[in-house]
């Protein structure tokens, strides 16, 4: 099923568009149409930026809102060229301070193999402790 979440506007009684936007989720397989939230954006930006919204449609879609304050490992892999580097995709850029625990953690587990792909999942979080 393929979930199309997107900021739409609203219309006037008389079909015209009445300026007040909302994050909804539609999906192309019976699974409905979805209003993200209760209340009235100015803008698609905003409506598009609704923690209200994101939370609950992340719930409906299958796609759980998350921080984007949260780290999160998606992926590890060995270089196929130099066995000895490992290769990390996270859910964005860390920190300096994230980067240095990041190394940090590498130099002191260097000995302990990656986890296999198939243990690896959404709830890796990796909080530079």
């Amino acid at each position: 099923m393929t979930w199309i979440v997107q900021p739409l506007q609203r219309k006037a009684a008389d079909g015209s568009p009445a300026g007040l936007w909302h994050l909804c989720a539609n999906s192309d397989e019976g699974g409905g149409f979805v209003n993200g939230c209760d209340h009235d954006h100015p803008s698609a930006k905003e409506a598009q930026n609704c923690k209200e919204a994101l939370i609950h449609l992340g719930g409906v879609t299958g796609f759980p809102y998350e921080e984007e304050s949260d780290l999160r490992v998606l992926g590890v892999s060995r270089d196929a060229e130099n066995g000895q580097a490992l290769m990390l995709s996270l859910t964005r850029v860390p920190t300096d301070d994230e980067l240095r625990a990041i190394h940090e953690a590498l130099r002191r587990f260097r000995h302990v193999a990656p986890p296999e792909p198939e243990s690896i999942g959404s709830t890796n979080t990796f909080n530079g402790a």
